[in-house]
């Protein structure tokens, strides 16, 4: 974690209990290959240990993702919720992995147990997903 924004490989960075991987509703083909080219320009950045969102000069995981596509496509924005999930982060704008789940993204991916945790829910579109999921296990 404290090694700030680095490229490592898929399978070093999937080794995770769950995961789900996600894009923004309505993103064409250039925009993602602009969000990436736009993370690939924070390589070398250092961890940011205050989770600020509004601060450039350090990052962390999922602010890393935020800046990337930031005004990408035209209307899509992320969801900051500022929940409080954790202390330090409720007098800050901050990004956190629920406020990218809640946002308009689209599952491209999904483990199967992470349907078992809250923030799936809170998902206005939860039995599309739902499907998605079980057609998914196929």
């Amino acid at each position: 974690m404290s090694d700030g924004v680095i490229l490592e490989s898929i399978y070093s960075f999937m080794h995770a209990d769950h995961f789900t991987i996600l894009r923004p509703r309505n993103s064409s083909s250039r925009d993602r290959k602009t969000a990436v080219k736009k993370a690939y320009s924070y390589l070398g950045l250092e961890y940011d240990f205050n989770f600020d969102y509004e601060s450039n000069d350090a990052l962390y995981c999922t602010e890393l993702i935020g800046k990337s596509w930031e005004n990408i496509i035209p209307n899509f924005q992320f969801q900051f919720s500022n929940s409080g999930l954790w202390p330090i982060l409720e007098k800050r704008k901050s990004l956190v992995a629920d406020d990218i789940f809640l946002s308009n993204t689209k599952i491209i991916f999904m483990t199967k147990g992470i349907k078992k945790f809250k923030v799936w829910s809170k998902r206005k579109d939860m039995d599309d997903k739902h499907r998605f999921l079980q057609l998914s296990q196929k």
